[in-house]
């Protein structure tokens, strides 16, 4: 019939054939499913095995959950741990780092203890890398971080290749614990102290603020960020603003709303690469004020990694930083809860609410640090204190246990 689509002429033979699954696709699910069948069977709960103690993550790639991996590692062997840390980066082709930790194989041993630092949605796979294949009865530990209130449902079908779950915060916990029946424990990461002493701060300062396109830029508000320093700096030429990213090319939308943000301002710079650790350390080392307006933190390593160098902190008081961020040694930014709106995709179809930090108060605490050096060295070092005390390691001790 004129004007109707041309699907209406094709017979139902040909409709067949072209809905059935092709050779590809049917060899791919009998693999999964072969995958499935093999999987070695987690310890239960409560029984700790001998046998190794295996740290397995992204030690070669440059971002939070990588950070995470080598920090566990760095932690129990300070505690006198033997350690052996198996890196998961090229199996999902996420190499950009070189780390200045030992990686080995995976041992052949059919028990011992496995810390997993990814998040569900790899689980599966990593274990298919390593490995990890009846008849291997191993404590299965899943290292996850999550940065909305609960996680998405689908994480669920990673339950049944663990013995238990670790997060780094109380809202992560939380976020875990509303949606899985596998115990969670508390299992904050671990930030290393500096050894250097606090440097003398003057009037205004260089300020920081990061974040990685495949976190969401969204969710780290970096717009939010440049605003405020725009704002709270206006007239003034004795402050600056890096803004550290990574990813930024892949989301050239929001690398063009950061180029308009900044431009014409030579006090911000823009940084987009991935740095080492000493690279990374050089760069807090400068910073005099760290600049946190997330809509939504799991962690929040960044702010931790620069309180621990003595730097004023102001982030949005909201999420996995209130376990470290208060009054007491930084400027918590006030929110209201709003829904999440993420254009990057990162977040996709997710539900929620998070929040929308207040723009008039942060612009204030940021006036108020660029003016008072004093203010800004009193809450650096107590800052410095909250994290020593606080994300020192002991945590992974305590939940081997």
């Amino acid at each position: 019939m004129p004007g109707n689509s041309g699907i209406i002429d094709m017979d139902s033979s040909e409709l067949r054939k072209r809905s059935r699954p092709t050779r590809t696709a049917i060899a791919a699910r009998i693999r999964w499913r072969l995958r499935r069948l093999l999987a070695a069977r987690p310890l239960e709960p409560g029984l700790v095995p001998e046998g190794p103690l295996v740290i397995a993550g992204f030690f070669r790639t440059a971002s939070g959950l990588g950070e995470a991996a080598r920090a566990c590692v760095a932690a129990l062997e300070d505690q006198g741990r033997a350690v052996v840390a198996v890196d998961l980066s090229d199996a999902f082709g996420q190499c950009d780092l070189v780390p200045d930790i030992q990686l080995s194989d995976m041992p052949s041993a059919r028990k011992g203890t496995l810390v997993l630092h990814a998040n569900a949605p790899e689980t599966e796979r990593a274990l298919f890398v390593l490995g990890m294949q009846r008849p291997r009865r191993w404590r299965v530990i899943g290292s996850w971080n999550y940065e909305l209130s609960r996680i998405p449902l689908s994480w669920r079908a990673a339950e049944r290749h663990l013995t238990e779950i670790w997060a780094p915060t109380r809202f992560v916990v939380e976020a875990i614990k509303n949606v899985v029946a596998t115990p969670v424990k508390l299992a904050p990461h671990f930030v290393a102290p500096s050894s250097n002493p606090p440097r003398m701060r003057r009037k205004g300062g260089v300020c920081l603020t990061m974040a990685d396109g495949r976190s969401s830029f969204e969710r780290k508000n970096v717009l939010g960020a440049i605003e405020v320093f725009r704002r709270a700096a206006a007239g003034r030429d004795d402050c600056s603003l890096v803004v550290k990213t990574r990813n930024l090319t892949e989301f050239s939308a929001y690398a063009d709303k950061i180029a308009v943000a900044c431009a014409g301002d030579p006090r911000i710079r823009l940084i987009d690469r991935s740095l080492d650790a000493v690279a990374r350390a050089e760069l807090f080392e400068t910073c005099d004020i760290f600049l946190s307006l997330h809509r939504a933190e799991g962690f929040g390593l960044a702010i931790a990694e620069a309180m621990a160098l003595g730097a004023a902190i102001i982030a949005t008081d909201w999420s996995g930083s209130r376990d470290f961020v208060d009054e007491t040694c930084g400027i918590p930014v006030p929110a209201q809860m709003v829904p999440v709106v993420d254009a990057s995709g990162v977040y996709g179809n997710a539900s929620g609410m998070w929040a929308e930090p207040d723009s008039a108060a942060a612009v204030a605490a940021l006036s108020v640090l660029l003016d008072d050096p004093a203010l800004r060295m009193r809450l650096g070092e107590a800052a410095r204190r909250k994290i020593a005390s606080t994300l020192d390691g002991s945590g992974y001790a305590r939940a081997l246990e």
